[in-house]
């Protein structure tokens, strides 16, 4: 079985420095993708991305009795023990609950499937000092002794719960996935909140197969910013409707999907002009545009100068540095 450096935990390893006591039961396994990273005082992020090749099911013991404990699930459907009682969460679906006395937790992972998913787990006291921060109407919810709340599929969260998980460890990247973090359990616990008044307000009406198919194609798009997209051969490629595809994209980026592509662009030529030899005209061809002019000025609209600027600051900074 692959390991991926963020993770690469041993199932059987005892608790130590913070992490989750972990009990395994399967065959022949000796190690997956699957550990704990405490990314700020009093918050733990469980991170798992790997693919299990027998049947097995994961235990985690009673830390979580007392604790927030959220769960994003972003690939095959997730099944979840929650104090004996089986749950099943699709792809693209959030798990928010909390338990005043009781915290048994399971996952069952099947043969031969992919998982990926992130828990975030947050101190009673910690939770309640900071989440009147990010949620306007929370009095109501933290007085509550049990909470389960299964959430619809949110685009927005979803897009963070991915950057989340592609976030490293190390300063200062670890304050970028904080940053992160905040602004997904403020989205969720906003929708919680909305469903417990009965004002679903901003419900997503895409359907699974669409949002999964969305996600599809942000990740081919920033992977290949430079590729010659067309909307007619886009949707083709999804199987989404153009007008589906673009209420699609429009409310997880704000963007039409053209506006998205011209975004993702700007944002390569940018890491480039910051991080490679490049110069104007072969930076313009790397990240898939044909215009210098339009380059120039789309860059300095977005960035308030000039891209050869932006390159001459960026060398003085590596210079003085």
């Amino acid at each position: 079985m692959q390991t991926n450096e963020l993770f690469s935990a041993s199932a059987l390893r005892p608790k130590e420095n913070g992490d989750f006591p972990i009990h395994h039961q399967s065959q022949g396994i000796k190690e997956f993708p699957f550990a704990t990273t405490e990314i700020g005082k009093g918050v733990k992020l469980l991170k798992c991305d790997f693919k299990s090749f027998v049947n097995q099911r994961l235990s985690l013991s009673q830390e979580i009795e007392n604790k927030f404990v959220f769960i994003f699930n972003l690939q095959d459907k997730l099944q979840i023990f929650l104090n004996g009682n089986s749950n099943t969460l699709p792809r693209l679906q959030n798990l928010f609950l909390f338990n005043e006395i009781s915290g048994e937790m399971d996952f069952y992972f099947s043969k031969n499937t992919t998982y990926k998913f992130c828990i975030l787990v947050f101190e009673k006291s910690y939770f309640k000092n900071t989440i009147q921060e990010v949620v306007e109407d929370s009095r109501t919810m933290l007085s509550q002794r049990k909470i389960f709340y299964k959430g619809y599929p949110n685009l927005k969260i979803s897009d963070h719960v991915y950057k989340l998980m592609e976030c490293k460890r190390e300063f200062p990247a670890c304050l970028i996935g904080m940053g992160y973090v905040n602004i997904i359990i403020g989205l969720l616990l906003n929708q919680y909140i909305d469903h417990k008044n009965g004002m679903d307000k901003n419900r997503t009406s895409l359907r699974e197969w669409e949002i999964y198919e969305l996600q599809n194609l942000t990740e081919i798009i920033k992977k290949n910013p430079e590729q010659n997209y067309t909307i007619n051969r886009l949707a083709k490629q999804s199987g989404l409707s153009i007008p589906k595809m673009q209420e699609g994209f429009k409310e997880i980026h704000g963007h039409t999907v053209s506006n998205f592509i011209r975004e993702i662009r700007l944002q390569k030529a940018e890491e480039l002009l910051k991080h490679s030899d490049l110069n104007i005209s072969e930076i313009v061809y790397t990240v898939g545009l044909c215009s210098r002019s339009y380059f120039s000025r789309i860059f300095k609209k977005r960035y308030k100068c000039t891209p050869t600027d932006y390159q001459r600051q960026q060398f003085s900074l590596a210079v003085t540095a």
